[in-house]
């Protein structure tokens, strides 16, 4: 019994280390924002931009596969969890009383899931981590600040996920069929403006990404050393992988 607590405590252990390293290996908050100012300066004038993060793709039975945010939103908001959108507005919008020029819908903290999935950010540590203007739970999507009418805008800017597995996607799936109610009352859709404006940033590098593209080739290039070394008569290909 004494082994298996202390087993529990050690898993515990390592779940909240790689939650409070969360960012220690990624790009600084300043990045991604500058990279949204980058986005809301290529965006076609008076429109809308709205970009969702992946969803988690179901394993087997009660297991999912490794998360991974889609490339485009952490590009743009350094932001790793799921049930996700961005809005970037190209001019700042009046809502609520307040000005507006990017808002981040998020998932609630959940302590109990948090065991298990790792800490989530919720909205105040968006706001604190990221340095994202402003912040809300996913079920007030295209609400809160104020309510966003999608009809106003010059174009709506945003990517087709496509079919979305149910069960962990609830709110991914929630905001998705928001927007395409939203732009029902919008026939300038630009899922190729989308495109075009992320590819226009992404192709050309910054330097803090050319350090970390430098460092990524350095450990591939390490990797592939151990291998080549590794490589006997009738050595298989696992074992190869296991020295790399």
């Amino acid at each position: 019994m004494k082994k298996i607590t202390l087993w529990l405590l050690l898993i515990g252990f390592v779940i909240s280390a790689r939650a409070q390293s969360y960012f220690d290996d990624g790009l600084p908050a300043s990045f991604h924002k500058e990279r949204r100012e980058a986005a809301r300066a290529a965006l076609p004038e008076h429109a809308v931009m709205i970009v969702f993060t992946n969803p988690v793709k179901n394993r087997s039975n009660d297991t999912e596969f490794a998360y991974r945010p889609d490339s485009d939103f952490y590009y743009l908001t350094g932001f790793r969890e799921p049930n996700a959108a961005l809005v970037l507005f190209q001019q700042p919008q009046q809502i609520g009383g307040k000005t507006y020029t990017e808002l981040l819908y998020v998932q609630r903290r959940d302590p109990a899931r948090e065991q298990w999935e790792g800490t989530r950010l919720g909205v105040e540590g968006v706001q604190e981590k990221l340095g994202i203007e402003a912040a809300f739970l996913y079920e007030t999507f295209l609400q809160e600040p104020g309510p966003i009418d999608l009809g106003s805008f010059s174009q709506v800017v945003y990517k087709d996920l496509g079919p979305i597995e149910p069960g962990h996607n609830k709110g991914l799936i929630a905001m998705t069929s928001k927007l395409k109610e939203g732009v029902q009352e919008n026939p300038f859709v630009g899922q190729r403006t989308f495109q075009q404006v992320m590819s226009g940033l992404r192709e050309v590098k910054t330097a803090e990404e050319l350090t970390l593209l430098r460092k990524a080739i350095a450990i591939s290039g390490e990797g592939h050393r151990a291998a080549i070394k590794s490589i006997k008569q009738g050595s298989a290909s696992g074992r190869i992988q296991g020295c790399a």
